[in-house]
Protein backbone atom coordinates (compact mmCIF):
# COMPACT_ATOMS: atom_id res chain seq x y z
CA UNK A 1 0.00 0.00 0.00
CA UNK A 2 1.04 3.58 -0.36
CA UNK A 3 2.59 5.62 2.42
CA UNK A 4 0.44 6.69 5.33
CA UNK A 5 -1.65 9.80 4.86
CA UNK A 6 0.24 13.03 5.40
CA UNK A 7 -1.08 16.24 6.89
CA UNK A 8 -2.72 18.44 4.30
CA UNK A 9 -1.35 21.94 4.07
CA UNK A 10 -2.48 24.82 1.90
CA UNK A 11 0.38 24.16 -0.52
CA UNK A 12 -1.07 20.69 -1.15
CA UNK A 13 -4.35 22.07 -2.43
CA UNK A 14 -5.12 22.83 -6.09
CA UNK A 15 -5.48 26.43 -7.13
CA UNK A 16 -9.02 27.76 -6.95
CA UNK A 17 -9.37 27.83 -10.72
CA UNK A 18 -8.57 24.13 -11.02
CA UNK A 19 -10.01 22.74 -7.80
CA UNK A 20 -12.43 20.45 -9.59
CA UNK A 21 -9.82 19.10 -12.00
CA UNK A 22 -8.64 15.67 -10.76
CA UNK A 23 -5.46 15.83 -12.81
CA UNK A 24 -4.05 18.55 -10.52
CA UNK A 25 -3.56 16.00 -7.75
CA UNK A 26 -0.20 14.24 -7.38
CA UNK A 27 0.01 11.72 -4.51
CA UNK A 28 3.03 10.47 -2.59
CA UNK A 29 3.23 7.29 -4.64
CA UNK A 30 5.77 5.97 -7.12
CA UNK A 31 5.18 7.50 -10.54
CA UNK A 32 4.70 4.09 -12.18
CA UNK A 33 2.00 3.20 -9.65
CA UNK A 34 0.25 6.55 -10.02
CA UNK A 35 0.16 6.24 -13.80
CA UNK A 36 -1.80 2.99 -13.41
CA UNK A 37 -4.37 4.27 -10.93
CA UNK A 38 -4.74 7.92 -11.99
CA UNK A 39 -7.50 7.20 -14.57
CA UNK A 40 -9.49 5.44 -11.83
CA UNK A 41 -9.00 8.32 -9.39
CA UNK A 42 -9.82 10.93 -12.03
CA UNK A 43 -12.98 9.14 -13.17
CA UNK A 44 -14.41 8.61 -9.68
CA UNK A 45 -13.51 12.14 -8.60
CA UNK A 46 -15.20 13.66 -11.64
CA UNK A 47 -18.33 11.59 -11.09
CA UNK A 48 -18.67 11.86 -7.31
CA UNK A 49 -16.96 15.02 -6.06
CA UNK A 50 -18.97 17.72 -7.83
CA UNK A 51 -19.96 20.45 -5.42
CA UNK A 52 -17.27 19.63 -2.85
CA UNK A 53 -14.84 22.19 -1.56
CA UNK A 54 -11.28 22.00 -2.87
CA UNK A 55 -10.10 20.63 0.49
CA UNK A 56 -12.72 17.88 0.38
CA UNK A 57 -11.80 17.04 -3.21
CA UNK A 58 -8.14 16.74 -2.25
CA UNK A 59 -8.95 14.46 0.70
CA UNK A 60 -11.10 12.19 -1.43
CA UNK A 61 -8.43 12.04 -4.16
CA UNK A 62 -5.78 11.10 -1.63
CA UNK A 63 -7.98 8.41 -0.09
CA UNK A 64 -8.78 7.02 -3.54
CA UNK A 65 -5.10 7.01 -4.51
CA UNK A 66 -4.03 4.90 -1.52
CA UNK A 67 -7.04 2.63 -1.97
CA UNK A 68 -6.22 2.21 -5.67
CA UNK A 69 -2.58 1.45 -4.84
CA UNK A 70 -3.69 -1.29 -2.44
CA UNK A 71 -6.09 -2.78 -5.00
CA UNK A 72 -3.37 -2.93 -7.67
CA UNK A 73 -0.69 -4.33 -5.38
CA UNK A 74 -2.87 -7.01 -3.78
CA UNK A 75 -4.74 -7.99 -6.92
CA UNK A 76 -7.88 -8.29 -4.79
CA UNK A 77 -10.10 -7.18 -7.69
CA UNK A 78 -9.79 -5.08 -10.82
CA UNK A 79 -9.84 -1.33 -10.26
CA UNK A 80 -13.18 -0.78 -11.95
CA UNK A 81 -14.74 -3.30 -9.54
CA UNK A 82 -12.99 -2.02 -6.42
CA UNK A 83 -15.59 0.37 -4.99
CA UNK A 84 -17.72 -2.39 -3.46
CA UNK A 85 -18.67 -2.59 0.20
CA UNK A 86 -16.87 -5.88 0.91
CA UNK A 87 -13.64 -4.75 -0.79
CA UNK A 88 -13.72 -1.43 1.10
CA UNK A 89 -14.16 -3.29 4.40
CA UNK A 90 -11.19 -5.57 3.68
CA UNK A 91 -9.07 -2.54 2.79
CA UNK A 92 -10.11 -0.77 6.00
CA UNK A 93 -8.89 -3.65 8.16
CA UNK A 94 -5.57 -3.67 6.33
CA UNK A 95 -5.28 0.12 6.41
CA UNK A 96 -5.84 0.13 10.18
CA UNK A 97 -2.50 -1.66 10.56
CA UNK A 98 -0.71 1.39 9.13
CA UNK A 99 -2.69 4.33 10.50
CA UNK A 100 -4.81 4.80 13.61
CA UNK A 101 -8.20 3.07 13.52
CA UNK A 102 -10.22 6.29 13.63
CA UNK A 103 -8.46 7.57 10.48
CA UNK A 104 -8.98 4.25 8.70
CA UNK A 105 -12.69 4.43 9.55
CA UNK A 106 -12.84 7.99 8.25
CA UNK A 107 -11.32 6.86 4.96
CA UNK A 108 -13.83 4.01 4.85
CA UNK A 109 -16.70 6.47 5.07
CA UNK A 110 -15.23 8.53 2.23
CA UNK A 111 -14.81 5.44 0.04
CA UNK A 112 -18.37 4.29 0.73
CA UNK A 113 -19.61 7.77 -0.16
CA UNK A 114 -17.65 7.63 -3.42
CA UNK A 115 -19.12 4.18 -4.08
CA UNK A 116 -22.64 5.56 -3.65
CA UNK A 117 -23.39 3.30 -0.66
CA UNK A 118 -26.07 4.87 1.53
CA UNK A 119 -25.08 5.22 5.21
CA UNK A 120 -28.43 3.73 6.21
CA UNK A 121 -27.49 0.34 4.81
CA UNK A 122 -23.93 0.17 6.15
CA UNK A 123 -23.01 -3.27 7.39
CA UNK A 124 -19.56 -4.49 8.32
CA UNK A 125 -18.63 -7.53 6.27
CA UNK A 126 -15.23 -8.05 7.90
CA UNK A 127 -14.56 -8.41 11.60
CA UNK A 128 -11.62 -6.61 13.19
CA UNK A 129 -9.99 -9.99 13.81
CA UNK A 130 -10.07 -11.10 10.16
CA UNK A 131 -7.00 -11.72 8.03
CA UNK A 132 -8.25 -11.25 4.47
CA UNK A 133 -4.85 -11.68 2.85
CA UNK A 134 -3.36 -14.40 5.04
CA UNK A 135 -1.22 -16.81 3.00
CA UNK A 136 -2.56 -20.32 2.67
CA UNK A 137 -1.30 -23.14 4.88
CA UNK A 138 0.24 -26.34 3.52
CA UNK A 139 -3.04 -28.19 4.09
CA UNK A 140 -4.98 -25.49 2.24
CA UNK A 141 -2.54 -25.58 -0.68
CA UNK A 142 -2.96 -29.35 -0.92
CA UNK A 143 -6.74 -28.88 -0.97
CA UNK A 144 -6.56 -26.30 -3.74
CA UNK A 145 -4.10 -28.36 -5.76
CA UNK A 146 -6.65 -31.18 -5.65
CA UNK A 147 -9.42 -28.69 -6.48
CA UNK A 148 -7.57 -27.51 -9.59
CA UNK A 149 -6.77 -31.07 -10.70
CA UNK A 150 -10.22 -32.63 -10.43
CA UNK A 151 -12.83 -30.42 -12.04
CA UNK A 152 -15.81 -31.81 -13.97
CA UNK A 153 -14.68 -30.76 -17.44
CA UNK A 154 -11.38 -30.23 -19.24
CA UNK A 155 -12.31 -26.58 -19.76
CA UNK A 156 -12.74 -26.08 -16.00
CA UNK A 157 -9.56 -28.00 -15.17
CA UNK A 158 -7.49 -25.81 -17.48
CA UNK A 159 -8.98 -22.61 -16.06
CA UNK A 160 -8.63 -23.64 -12.41
CA UNK A 161 -5.11 -25.00 -12.86
CA UNK A 162 -4.14 -21.76 -14.64
CA UNK A 163 -5.52 -19.68 -11.77
CA UNK A 164 -3.71 -21.84 -9.22
CA UNK A 165 -0.33 -22.13 -10.96
CA UNK A 166 -0.10 -18.52 -12.16
CA UNK A 167 -0.97 -17.05 -8.75
CA UNK A 168 0.81 -19.30 -6.26
CA UNK A 169 3.53 -20.24 -8.77
CA UNK A 170 4.17 -16.86 -10.42
CA UNK A 171 2.50 -14.29 -8.16
CA UNK A 172 0.13 -12.84 -10.77
CA UNK A 173 -2.92 -10.81 -9.74
CA UNK A 174 -6.42 -11.85 -10.79
CA UNK A 175 -6.50 -9.18 -13.50
CA UNK A 176 -3.13 -10.30 -14.87
CA UNK A 177 -4.23 -13.95 -14.93
CA UNK A 178 -7.34 -13.08 -16.92
CA UNK A 179 -5.15 -11.53 -19.63
CA UNK A 180 -2.77 -14.51 -20.02
CA UNK A 181 -2.88 -16.39 -23.33
CA UNK A 182 -1.25 -19.69 -24.14
CA UNK A 183 1.38 -17.84 -26.16
CA UNK A 184 2.40 -15.99 -22.98
CA UNK A 185 3.61 -19.24 -21.38
CA UNK A 186 7.31 -19.57 -22.08
CA UNK A 187 9.96 -22.28 -21.98
CA UNK A 188 13.25 -20.40 -21.79
CA UNK A 189 15.80 -23.19 -22.22
CA UNK A 190 14.14 -25.23 -19.50
CA UNK A 191 13.03 -22.29 -17.34
CA UNK A 192 9.23 -22.16 -17.43
CA UNK A 193 7.83 -18.65 -17.12
CA UNK A 194 4.91 -16.40 -17.98
CA UNK A 195 5.00 -13.07 -19.77
CA UNK A 196 2.58 -10.57 -18.18
CA UNK A 197 0.62 -8.66 -20.81
CA UNK A 198 0.21 -5.50 -18.73
CA UNK A 199 3.88 -4.59 -18.47
CA UNK A 200 5.79 -7.30 -20.34
CA UNK A 201 7.63 -8.63 -17.28
CA UNK A 202 8.64 -12.29 -17.37
CA UNK A 203 8.13 -14.32 -14.18
CA UNK A 204 9.55 -17.86 -13.77
CA UNK A 205 7.30 -20.36 -12.01
CA UNK A 206 8.41 -21.52 -8.56
CA UNK A 207 9.94 -24.96 -9.01
CA UNK A 208 7.53 -26.51 -6.51
CA UNK A 209 4.61 -25.71 -8.84
CA UNK A 210 6.38 -26.49 -12.12
CA UNK A 211 4.23 -29.60 -12.66
CA UNK A 212 1.03 -27.55 -12.41
CA UNK A 213 2.41 -25.02 -14.88
CA UNK A 214 3.38 -27.83 -17.28
CA UNK A 215 -0.20 -29.13 -17.27
CA UNK A 216 -1.45 -25.70 -18.34
CA UNK A 217 1.31 -25.33 -20.93
CA UNK A 218 0.57 -28.75 -22.44
CA UNK A 219 -2.99 -27.75 -23.37
CA UNK A 220 -2.38 -24.10 -24.20
CA UNK A 221 -3.41 -22.44 -27.44
CA UNK A 222 -3.18 -18.77 -28.34
CA UNK A 223 -6.56 -18.18 -26.65
CA UNK A 224 -7.05 -16.71 -23.19
CA UNK A 225 -6.48 -19.41 -20.57
CA UNK A 226 -9.29 -18.40 -18.20
CA UNK A 227 -12.85 -17.90 -19.47
CA UNK A 228 -11.77 -17.30 -23.10
CA UNK A 229 -15.35 -16.79 -24.29
CA UNK A 230 -16.46 -14.46 -21.50
CA UNK A 231 -17.41 -11.03 -22.81
CA UNK A 232 -17.64 -9.62 -19.28
CA UNK A 233 -13.97 -9.83 -18.32
CA UNK A 234 -14.55 -7.91 -15.08
CA UNK A 235 -16.63 -10.72 -13.61
CA UNK A 236 -14.87 -13.62 -15.33
CA UNK A 237 -12.68 -14.69 -12.40
CA UNK A 238 -15.58 -14.67 -9.97
CA UNK A 239 -17.73 -16.66 -12.38
CA UNK A 240 -15.06 -19.33 -12.94
CA UNK A 241 -14.54 -19.81 -9.20
CA UNK A 242 -18.26 -19.91 -8.43
CA UNK A 243 -18.93 -22.43 -11.20
CA UNK A 244 -16.08 -24.74 -10.17
CA UNK A 245 -16.53 -27.93 -8.17
CA UNK A 246 -15.60 -27.83 -4.49
CA UNK A 247 -16.90 -26.49 -1.20
CA UNK A 248 -13.90 -24.23 -0.62
CA UNK A 249 -12.47 -22.05 -3.39
CA UNK A 250 -9.15 -20.16 -3.35
CA UNK A 251 -8.73 -16.48 -4.08
CA UNK A 252 -6.03 -15.17 -6.38
CA UNK A 253 -5.13 -12.50 -3.82
CA UNK A 254 -4.31 -15.02 -1.08
CA UNK A 255 -2.49 -17.33 -3.50
CA UNK A 256 -0.39 -14.34 -4.59
CA UNK A 257 0.30 -13.51 -0.94
CA UNK A 258 1.39 -17.12 -0.41
CA UNK A 259 3.85 -16.70 -3.30
CA UNK A 260 5.20 -13.45 -1.87
CA UNK A 261 5.69 -14.82 1.65
CA UNK A 262 7.35 -17.98 0.31
CA UNK A 263 9.89 -15.86 -1.58
CA UNK A 264 10.56 -13.63 1.42
CA UNK A 265 11.10 -16.64 3.68
CA UNK A 266 13.39 -18.23 1.08
CA UNK A 267 15.52 -15.08 0.95
CA UNK A 268 14.81 -14.16 -2.67
CA UNK A 269 16.63 -10.83 -3.26
CA UNK A 270 14.31 -7.84 -3.39
CA UNK A 271 16.07 -6.73 -6.57
CA UNK A 272 14.52 -9.82 -8.21
CA UNK A 273 11.26 -10.07 -6.25
CA UNK A 274 9.98 -6.50 -6.64
CA UNK A 275 10.06 -6.37 -10.45
CA UNK A 276 8.73 -9.94 -10.67
CA UNK A 277 5.77 -9.01 -8.46
CA UNK A 278 4.93 -5.93 -10.50
CA UNK A 279 5.35 -3.77 -7.41
CA UNK A 280 7.08 -0.42 -7.55
CA UNK A 281 7.95 0.09 -3.90
CA UNK A 282 9.02 -1.98 -0.89
CA UNK A 283 6.16 -0.29 1.00
CA UNK A 284 3.89 -2.85 -0.63
CA UNK A 285 5.76 -5.70 1.09
CA UNK A 286 4.78 -4.61 4.59
CA UNK A 287 1.65 -6.77 4.59
CA UNK A 288 3.58 -9.81 3.40
CA UNK A 289 6.34 -9.24 5.97
CA UNK A 290 3.79 -9.50 8.78
CA UNK A 291 3.27 -13.17 7.79
CA UNK A 292 6.94 -14.14 7.47
CA UNK A 293 7.89 -16.67 10.14
CA UNK A 294 10.67 -15.54 12.51
CA UNK A 295 14.10 -17.09 12.05
CA UNK A 296 15.98 -18.94 14.74
CA UNK A 297 18.87 -17.06 16.31
CA UNK A 298 21.42 -19.37 14.66
CA UNK A 299 19.82 -19.02 11.24
CA UNK A 300 19.65 -15.25 11.67
CA UNK A 301 23.34 -15.02 12.56
CA UNK A 302 24.25 -17.26 9.62
CA UNK A 303 22.30 -15.06 7.21
CA UNK A 304 23.78 -11.85 8.59
CA UNK A 305 27.32 -13.16 8.10
CA UNK A 306 26.61 -13.29 4.34
CA UNK A 307 28.56 -16.50 3.86
CA UNK A 308 28.95 -17.22 0.17
CA UNK A 309 27.42 -13.90 -0.82
CA UNK A 310 28.08 -13.07 -4.43
CA UNK A 311 28.58 -9.37 -3.84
Amino acid sequence: MGKAAHTVGMTDLPHASTATSPTTYNPMLASATWSRIQPFVDKVTAERCAGMSRRQIHEHQRTLAYFGDWVVQTGMVQLDEALADDVIDVYTEDRAREIVRVMAERERKMLRRLAGIAPSVEKRAVSTASEPERPYSEDELATFHHWASYQRTEHQRVACMAIFSLSVGCGLTSGEILAVRGSDLLDLRGVLAVRVARDGRVVPVVNRWRGCFEKVLANATDALLVAPNATDRKGAMRHVLQASTGNVKPTAARLRMTWLVAHLEAGTPLAALLPASGMTSTDSLRRAMSYVRPMTVDASYEALRMLGAGR
